[in-house]
């Protein structure tokens, strides 16, 4: 964030910041006043200098650049713990005096976006008036400084807070216009975009819709066909899997919730509730962020028990087993994935217990409980050679995981044993369709670190174990029953 963003939003502390403010914003427009009097209208408004350049220009303006004619501006029936309250403050007058005439027509225009506004887009908010109005309006709201540009071919832009405070108002009085306007831009958005785009650059519309989308009240159609069917290309994941956008993707699910990642909007079916939240908890937890990713997991999870949806609450509390376990939190981890087990049990599912079995083994490897990890391993074993005799050793993740501990148990001979056997499964039309994740890749001689535990002498006791994964990846976002 930069200084100037960091002033605008933030109040001054220092004496000297809150004299310079005060001069550079006040004084130099505001000649009828002494320094204490300045120093004491930077006091009333918080010293937030975004508030006083305001202030300033708005003294300037309809004050007779007389500071102390600033209890002339009606204070605004707002919550005062709101940020920029003192900023909202001075808005209010400016469009009190700003009413019926087209700057405040631009301003409300402006409340729409929430980045700069291209001139076209812009164009289908704005109220009709003639080019040569539009022009002189811009630069008086840029000689108030409520825009950062009068040029009227550039991307229009003004400080966050009054794209907020302008958005509020109209939130609040004029709430049909206001979804009508974000109706107007959605469309005009998924039009600029090809059906699937490639990139990010040519994603940046389809960016944009969802936002208007979901500001006109229309989630359900923006999550089914933009975010899903375009953005994600439905089980492709393009976003996340080919792109690696997972900032992104968390910006566009914040769209779909009534509060910040674990309430989503009510308008949603329950199991595209439960999805965008599932879908949230997975992206922070791809982005690091595992305290955050703890409660929308959960939420996620509980919701499909609602339901009776033991596949996806199973793998939920895996999941969410598994943070808990990253995070340190030994015993909640053991407690959920028996939960996760159980639930799988009653899934039906041919693979859910395996994995369910495999995730509390590991659990209760990290405990030192060598002993159940091992029993769980051999039944996750067993179950997976039942179901695909072909494939009598744990692959995949759960192979990994089960060499581990196998490790721990000093039996590297072993785990050499099972990681040449997988790697023999490598070729085409081995490995099990529903777990490849990428094209086969041929070997032409052992890992290294196979390699290695090969000519390593064979030691008594417990060997260290092998740097692990930073976690694994979670399993995709569970599919809806019913499309939206």
């Amino acid at each position: 964030m930069s200084r100037t963003t960091r002033l605008a939003r933030n109040p001054l502390t220092s004496t000297t910041s809150i004299r310079s403010t005060a001069r550079n914003t006040c004084a130099t427009s505001a000649s009828k006043a002494s320094e204490e009097e300045l120093r004491e209208a930077s006091t009333a408004y918080a010293n937030h200098a975004l508030a006083l350049t305001l202030l300033g220009t708005y003294l300037v303006d309809f004050c007779d650049k007389d500071v102390r004619r600033r209890i002339e501006i009606p204070k605004l029936m707002v919550d005062e713990l709101k940020a920029g309250v003192h900023a909202r403050h001075v808005m209010a007058a400016y469009a009190r005096v700003f009413e019926g005439k087209p700057e405040l027509g631009i301003l409300r225009a402006l409340a729409y976006f929430d980045r700069p506004a291209e001139p076209a887009a812009l164009k289908l908010v704005l109220p009709a008036m003639p080019d040569l109005t539009y022009k002189a309006a811009l630069k008086r709201l840029r000689a108030a400084r409520l825009i950062l540009t009068a040029d009227p071919t550039a991307p229009l832009d003004c400080h966050p807070l009054i794209r907020e405070h302008f958005a509020a108002v109209m939130r609040e009085t004029a709430p049909e216009s206001f979804r009508d306007g974000h109706s107007r831009l959605y469309e005009y958005y998924c039009k600029q975009a090809p059906e699937q785009p490639d990139t990010l650059k040519e994603m940046a519309p389809l960016f944009y819709a969802v936002y208007h989308g979901c500001q006109a009240g229309r989630h359900q159609e923006v999550l089914s066909d933009v975010y899903r069917n375009r953005i994600l290309r439905r089980n492709e994941f393009y976003l996340v899997k080919k792109l690696g956008a997972f900032g992104m993707d968390l910006s566009l699910l914040s769209n779909f919730f009534e509060s910040p990642r674990t309430v989503p909007i009510v308008s949603l079916s329950p199991v595209n509730q439960t999805w965008v939240t599932f879908s949230t908890a997975y992206a922070l937890r791809a982005l690091g962020r595992l305290g955050d990713a703890v409660d929308p997991a959960r939420v996620s999870a509980d919701d499909a028990v609602k339901r009776n949806d033991w596949r996806n609450a199973s793998v939920g509390y895996s999941n969410l087993s598994v943070l808990h376990l990253r995070l340190g939190n030994l015993l909640q981890a053991i407690e959920i994935a028996r939960r996760a087990l159980d639930l799988a049990d009653r899934s039906g599912d041919r693979f859910q217990p395996i994995t369910k079995r495999a995730t509390l083994a590991d659990a209760l490897h990290q405990t030192g409980n060598l002993a159940e990890s091992a029993r769980l391993f051999e039944e996750a074993e067993r179950l997976q050679s039942e179901q695909q005799f072909e494939y009598p050793t744990l692959y995949s993740l759960q192979g990994y995981l089960y060499c581990d501990l196998l490790l721990s148990q000093g039996q590297p001979t072993e785990v050499l044993r099972r990681a040449s056997l997988t790697l023999t499964w490598t070729e085409p039309r081995s490995f099990p369709p529903r777990h490849r994740t990428r094209p086969p890749q041929p070997r032409s001689r052992l890992p290294t670190w196979i390699r290695r535990i090969s000519h390593a002498p064979q030691p008594s006791g417990r060997l260290p174990a092998p740097c692990r994964y930073d976690g694994p990846p979670p399993p995709r976002p569970p599919r809806p029953r019913h499309p939206a």
